[in-house]
């Protein structure tokens, strides 16, 4: 997948794993992304993705975090 202008960052789904690489980064998102993945996963287990790895200091920063089961909601009328 690519970002467009708007977005903050590009995904990459695997089979198992997402890998997410950041277009912007001065407010210090990847690292907030990667403290909230860490601490649900510590604290509330199968809630989030599961973090596998971070590089936060790469140029981009990229996050990996395993793939959630589901299906795509988009366009599904609101209940």
């Amino acid at each position: 997948m690519t970002a467009d202008r708007f977005s903050t960052h590009h995904l990459e789904l695997g089979d198992d794993a997402v890998t997410k690489r950041y277009t912007a980064w001065d407010r210090g998102e990847p690292h907030r992304e990667w403290a909230a993945l860490t601490l649900l996963a510590e604290h509330m287990p199968g809630l989030a993705p599961t973090p596998v790895r971070a590089e936060l200091d790469a140029s981009p920063p990229t996050i990996v975090m395993t793939r959630l089961p589901g299906r795509v909601m988009r366009g599904e009328p609101y209940i």
